[in-house]
């Protein structure tokens, strides 16, 4: 899991920087703009910090671009641009991300709070109906059974190239399956 894993997170971490240089120029104006400090920003773009799904999905927000679009180009190995990925003008213009709900001025914490819950059920499911074990799963990846256990208990953070692998073992199309967790947190937000 680690060397594609870590592949991807890679290419995510260089795409993000060279957006948030885009429409920022600088750390400090982004950290002005969202909830994340500048130190936090170059802990992620100096690939110190793993980027987790909750955080992944905020930062396209803030960028205003398509998350799906962007995990899809990176798997693909695509290296895409801003307008590329840009939502459309009507969902921009009302702060809308693809499936995220932004109204309600949700945050970078409460994303990856709620992300994480989301993702703790939706992985098990997806292991249950892929007719794995823990153990089975875990052996694919290349991890503990523990790891797994605590994706699903919301105990462990995971971050988005983790993801990937998680839906690729469990024969999920990763975009259905960020599309699915996208649907979710829309779900639980508007509840």
């Amino acid at each position: 899991m680690s060397a594609s894993n870590k592949a991807l997170h890679d290419q995510i971490t260089k795409h993000l920087r060279t957006f948030r240089e885009a429409k920022f120029k600088s750390r400090a104006a982004f950290s002005r703009a969202s909830a994340i400090t500048s130190a936090v920003i170059g802990n992620y773009e100096q690939h110190n910090r793993r980027l987790e799904v909750g955080e992944y999905l905020y930062l396209c927000f803030m960028f205003q671009i398509d998350p799906i679009k962007l995990l899809v180009a990176l798997i693909d190995g695509q290296t895409v641009t801003l307008d590329e990925l840009a939502l459309p003008k009507a969902a921009a213009q009302q702060k809308k991300q693809v499936g995220i709900v932004a109204e309600q001025q949700v945050g970078f914490e409460d994303i990856s709070q709620t992300m994480r819950s989301l993702l703790a059920t939706y992985a098990k499911e997806c292991r249950n109906a892929a007719n794995l074990t823990m153990r089975k799963a875990a052996t694919q990846l290349g991890i503990s059974h523990t790891h797994i256990g605590k994706i699903e208990v919301a105990g462990r953070c995971t971050d988005i190239g983790e993801l990937v692998c998680l839906f690729v073992t469990y024969d999920i199309v990763p975009a259905d399956g960020l599309t699915t967790l996208i649907k979710r947190f829309n779900m639980q937000q508007a509840a």
